[in-house]
């Protein structure tokens, strides 16, 4: 009797589980589409689609934060459940202590917390990752030099002289590497005269060396030249970028 009693509260704590995720993840996706789509709306690259897929992307990380809240309401409405139709009095009546059907909960709880450590945190850090990226693409497009936005930017020494002065959008780390979207890189003598400038689509810290991606290259006096790609020697790592 204790086995089936303990099934029985087991899968109704399950149940009660999944619903209240479903119902938690469709709030978080509401309002993260709305507030998304009141931040980015007013961009050339804007979509109504992508922003709900850029939305989806971010709600495993909201829902991985509420989870021991989720499973808090899950347990006590299986419990409140069980009271209302005198399940528990019957149980408690018939010899079933209280830790019979309180251990089922424990078990729910226990399978929820290692299916979100185990699946969840990973795919929720890697959709948390490809959201931001796909925002600073799209913040990147068509934008104007990100130095007179006031973004925040660090400078790198140049072994011949002068320094890179670098700026972004937005930073991500995209399969381990850092990486700059909608990155300015301008290179400035010793005098503080501007030598070159480039913008590109993205930046990414590869070892020693940034690998530019889409770049527009602009020198005093000459016309700006796209380029596919370019490279530039950097001493910089990846918590430098990230402080920054």
């Amino acid at each position: 009797m204790t086995s089936t009693l303990s099934r029985y509260v087991f899968f109704r704590t399950l149940k009660n589980t999944l619903f209240f995720l479903i119902g938690v993840g469709a709030i978080a996706l509401l309002i993260d589409f709305t507030e998304f789509s009141n931040r980015t709306g007013s961009l050339p690259d804007y979509s109504a689609t992508g922003a709900l897929l850029v939305s989806a992307m971010r709600v495993p990380l909201i829902i991985q934060i509420a989870v021991p809240f989720i499973m808090l309401f899950a347990t006590v409405a299986t419990l409140i459940g069980l009271n209302r139709k005198y399940e528990l009095v019957i149980a408690r009546a018939s010899g079933v202590s209280a830790w019979a059907f309180l251990r089922p909960t424990w078990l729910c709880a226990l399978l929820i917390g290692l299916v979100f450590v185990l699946v969840i945190n990973p795919l929720a850090a890697l959709g948390f990752s490809k959201a931001n990226e796909i925002e600073g693409l799209w913040r990147g497009a068509g934008q104007g030099s990100v130095l007179e936005q006031e973004a925040p930017f660090l400078r790198q020494p140049i072994d011949t002289g002068g320094s890179w002065i670098i700026s972004a959008q937005r930073s991500a780390n995209f399969a381990g590497t850092p990486r700059l979207l909608g990155a300015t890189f301008v290179q400035m003598a010793d005098d503080g005269s501007i030598r070159q400038r480039l913008d590109a689509k993205r930046a990414d810290l590869e070892d020693g060396a940034w690998q530019l991606i889409d770049v527009t290259v602009t020198q005093p006096g000459s016309a700006p030249v796209v380029e596919d790609s370019r490279q530039i020697a950097t001493t910089l790592d990846a918590s430098v970028i990230a402080e920054a």
